[in-house]
């Protein structure tokens, strides 16, 4: 009965890319539909949120940077359906708080003041405050330079690239290494910048 804001943008990620392999209608419309439900979410005023419980009116409010990830599922509808509310309402707003709130001076995605420890930013040591998992806004801000061109984006993108071929600390999470990886390669495919 609740949707996690973070979780239901993957969901429909998944949705965009069964639709791209299989061209199944449904797969689209289920895409369409869970864009909308985020872009209503956001005209109502009810973004940015943790958990909805759609079907009660009940909305917990959180503001995670993760959930502006969902940068690139607007990018994705925009690509595939042309309508502008995908990139004016959703990638640019989204991928513009990316920038304006959680790019550090060295180029890492992150925070000046870490506040705990997690899966997702170190409090101490030599990664304190960066996003170590930015849980996909690195590659949102790629999709969004894709629609758009506007190099902002991309130059974001590389510096927090830039920032992880300089890192001399190993993150102590295995899961920031595919994180990272998959950065640094959707930045090398779209910079050619081995």
């Amino acid at each position: 009965p609740h949707i996690a804001s973070r979780d239901g943008m993957e969901a429909v990620q998944g949705f965009i890319a069964g639709y791209q392999a299989t061209k199944n209608p449904r797969f689209l419309r289920r895409a369409i539909e869970g864009t909308d439900f985020l872009l209503r979410m956001i005209r109502i005023g009810h973004w940015p949120f943790g958990i909805a419980w759609p079907l009660e009116g009940r909305y917990k409010a959180q503001d995670c940077f993760f959930f502006y990830a969902g940068a690139l599922i607007f990018a994705q509808m925009y690509a595939l359906t042309g309508e502008r509310k995908y990139l004016t309402r959703g990638a640019i707003p989204f991928a513009d708080k990316i920038i304006a709130d959680h790019i550090r001076a060295d180029g890492a995605f992150g925070t000046s003041a870490p506040t705990e420890d997690s899966h997702h930013v170190n409090r101490k040591g030599g990664l304190a405050g960066v996003f170590v998992n930015d849980d996909g806004i690195g590659v949102a801000l790629l999709a969004v330079y894709a629609v758009t061109g506007d190099s902002r984006y991309l130059d974001a993108a590389v510096g927090s690239a830039d920032f992880w071929t300089r890192a001399t600390e190993a993150p102590a999470a295995l899961a920031v290494y595919p994180c990272v990886a998959l950065l640094l390669a959707d930045v090398y495919r779209l910079t050619g910048d081995r």
